[in-house]
């Protein structure tokens, strides 16, 4: 599959630029944009008890992952339809079920008032906000930081609840969430993924959930990929786990709880 780079020629950048744009059209007028759902696994009850809902184009029956689109919908301003798409299949998923499930949403969506509208029609039209949870991508630093305080509290009356993805990926600031009482940190895989082989990062990882526990923060690890990487994992004291080993994204939630 050809995807955007920088280091593509111009005349192929721009051919790729319309094929992908093209795909995107078609599944948005063929309602393949879908979620699919990787399991978060609770360490303490040993059990499935939340999923995340990722993005995903059906594409000549493959399934496509947005590494490949996503750049391509928000120059040609498809983002946003992908995003409300998104969101309304994951409602509709949780229809009659129980689990909790995360929706990552980016600061440009929170910036968004479409976005933002059409989520709170989803809210009023499914009294299900004590089962959503909202994963602020943290890698992108958090600016417009009033706007995202306004996001949090409206949301928040709806009984919906914040994670901070990818904590410690570059940016991490501590102070902010104080400030944004978030309710789960989401460790990053980078941090993850080697950790029973890397007493620098370990320590790194302790620090990140010390202080999380201090103020009632529940942590998730990413990446969590091996037996070796979950048994760390929990001797670090890491809340939950996420990652292939715990199992790969599905397109279907289960119709009862694990």
């Amino acid at each position: 599959l050809l995807l955007y780079t920088e280091s593509l020629g111009l005349d192929t950048i721009q051919k790729n630029n319309l094929i992908w744009t093209q795909k995107i059209r078609d599944a948005l007028e063929k309602d393949n944009i879908v979620p699919y759902f990787q399991l978060i696994y609770d360490n303490a009850a040993g059990a499935v008890v939340k999923y995340e809902a990722l993005m995903r184009m059906i594409d000549d029956g493959k399934v496509v992952t947005p590494f490949y689109f996503l750049e391509i919908a928000k120059q040609t301003k498809l983002y946003t339809s992908l995003t409300k798409r998104l969101m309304t299949k994951v409602f509709e998923s949780l229809k009659g079920k129980t689990y909790e499930v995360s929706i990552n949403i980016t600061l440009e969506d929170i910036c968004s008032l479409e976005i933002k509208e059409h989520l709170s029609a989803l809210l009023q039209e499914y009294p299900i906000g004590s089962q959503i949870i909202f994963e602020i991508v943290e890698s992108e630093g958090i600016q417009n930081f009033d706007e995202v305080i306004e996001f949090i509290a409206i949301i928040r009356t709806h009984g919906c609840r914040i994670a901070i993805d990818d904590f410690g990926a570059g940016y991490s600031n501590f102070e902010r969430l104080t400030e944004l009482r978030v309710d789960f940190i989401k460790i990053d895989g980078s941090l993850i993924k080697n950790i029973h082989q890397n007493e620098e990062t370990k320590i790194i990882v302790k620090t990140i959930v010390n202080f999380a526990k201090e103020l009632n923060i529940k942590t998730i690890a990413e990446y969590v990929h091996s037996n070796e990487v979950l048994m760390c994992v929990n001797e670090i004291g890491i809340d939950y786990a996420q990652g292939f080993y715990i199992g790969k994204p599905h397109p279907e939630l289960p119709t009862n709880a694990q």
